[in-house]
């Protein structure tokens, strides 16, 4: 199965229901998401270390 992560966050429940229909396992959809969550709260955190970075080199020179 193969789905994007746009689609598993606008509509996870009918990701989970085609999945389990499917005979695959639908707790995959959970993990996608929580991995997804993870990986966007992360990618927010290395863009303030970087504007942290950024502001501190200025100050610098």
């Amino acid at each position: 199965m193969s789905v994007g992560l746009q689609r598993l966050r606008d509509d996870a429940e009918r990701v989970r229901q085609g999945a389990a229909d499917k005979g695959e396992d639908p707790s995959l959809v959970d993990a996608a998401l929580s991995a997804d969550e993870l990986r966007r709260r992360l990618l927010g955190k290395a863009e303030a270390l970087k504007a942290e970075r950024n502001a501190v080199s200025k100050r610098i020179g």
